[in-house]
């Protein structure tokens, strides 16, 4: 067995640069957990959002895009700053970390995520 390599730190909207078998751009974001990042994946557009994005907030009782509640948000202004930059990205299918998949596209599912605001 191979000893794993060690990857670069993320810092906040850093892009990473990789083969087509590993994300090709990875967020560092605010999130309920430290470190939380969202992957994207453009050859097949799908994006892993973790707690950027979330399509059921069981705290607060929402279904649809939205930001996880305030209660496991680190910094609003951050989290919503950091949704501004993951609606750059135009992929077809988003993967939250909480709720069901969403098939309308990240770039949409991100404005409105913003739009509805952190409660």
């Amino acid at each position: 067995m191979r000893p794993a390599r060690s990857q670069p730190a993320l810092t906040s909207h850093t892009a990473l640069q990789r083969s087509t078998r590993v994300p090709r751009a990875a967020t560092a974001r605010p999130s309920g957990v430290a470190g939380s990042s969202s992957y994207f994946f453009p050859e097949a557009s799908i994006a892993f959002t973790g707690d950027a994005l979330v399509t059921h907030d069981f705290v607060a009782g929402r279904v649809g895009p939205c930001v996880i509640c305030r209660a496991f948000t680190q910094d609003s202004q951050a989290a919503l700053a950091s949704l501004e930059k993951i609606a750059e990205h135009e992929l077809a299918t988003v993967l939250p970390g909480h709720g069901e998949p969403w098939t309308d596209g990240l770039a949409w599912a991100a404005r409105q995520a913003v739009a509805n605001g952190i409660r």
